[in-house]
């Protein structure tokens, strides 16, 4: 049962994407600009004549690195937080303005003002951390906070050890939530790095090749770098997923 659901979900998501790129064509053959629309089969050409290079790899593997490791650190720095808030309510207090703040000012003004502290290089890794930090933190916070009261009472009573109860009661209750923090995390810090990029134009990064496609009018190149983007953010939500599974003992059923 499980396996046909798992096939159906993958037929009908490829349908979707047949259509939208048969929707796609059907636009660029209407406009007939590749300067305003260009075709998925000039887009993929363009991919595949970037892949074909060695710069390619080294300006993805540089900006993969970059952001990923800032997920990374959002996410274990949103675990710390979580657990340090859930164990002491002065902790809890004491961060939660400043979780806040982060999730309510806007990306471009906090790019803006860590390009003028830090300088571009290192903008698309904390800004990464910034962004993914408040989103695991406060989805982990409240796996915490409703764990069966009883079964915590249980675990004490029979002093049941911390190895064990982790096992047994914190793991199972919290993984929902991580996994779901963890993939509403991914996508935003994964796009507010690469616009870090784009506005800091750091060296060997597919930011600063967006904003020199847009400057020389490359339209093809835009949608190309774009497909890579579209095509790591799959692969990185896999990963980090993984990560998150394996971190925690275990798949969510």
């Amino acid at each position: 049962m499980i396996e046909n659901k798992r096939l159906k979900n993958i037929i009908f998501s490829f349908l979707s994407i047949v259509f939208w790129v048969g929707v796609w064509h059907l636009l660029s053959l209407r406009i007939d600009k590749s300067l305003l629309l260009p075709s998925p089969k000039e887009t993929l050409e363009v991919f595949i004549e970037l892949a074909k290079t060695s710069d390619f790899w080294m300006i993805t593997l540089s900006s993969v690195e970059n952001i990923f490791l800032g997920i990374v650190a959002g996410t274990a720095i949103g675990i710390i937080i979580s657990a340090l808030s859930y164990i002491s309510p002065v902790f809890r207090h004491l961060f939660s303005p400043l979780l806040s703040l982060v999730k309510s000012v806007p990306v471009a003004s906090i790019i803006i003002l860590m390009l003028v502290w830090i300088g571009k290089d290192f903008v698309p890794f904390a800004i990464s951390v910034m962004m993914v930090t408040p989103i695991v933190s406060s989805n982990l916070y409240e796996g915490f906070i409703n764990i069966r009261g009883d079964l915590k009472e249980v675990t004490k009573v029979y002093a049941i050890p911390f190895k064990k109860r982790w096992t047994l009661l914190y793991r199972h209750s919290i993984m929902p939530y991580l996994l779901s923090a963890l993939k509403s995390a991914l996508g935003l810090g994964w796009k507010a790095g690469i616009a870090a990029e784009v506005l800091c134009t750091p060296d060997n990064s597919i930011g600063l090749k967006l904003y020199e496609s847009k400057i020389y009018m490359e339209t093809p190149y835009v949608f190309a770098w774009t497909l890579t983007l579209v095509i790591l953010s799959l692969i990185l939500e896999k990963v980090v997923i993984h990560i998150g599974e394996i971190l925690l003992g275990g798949k969510r059923k």
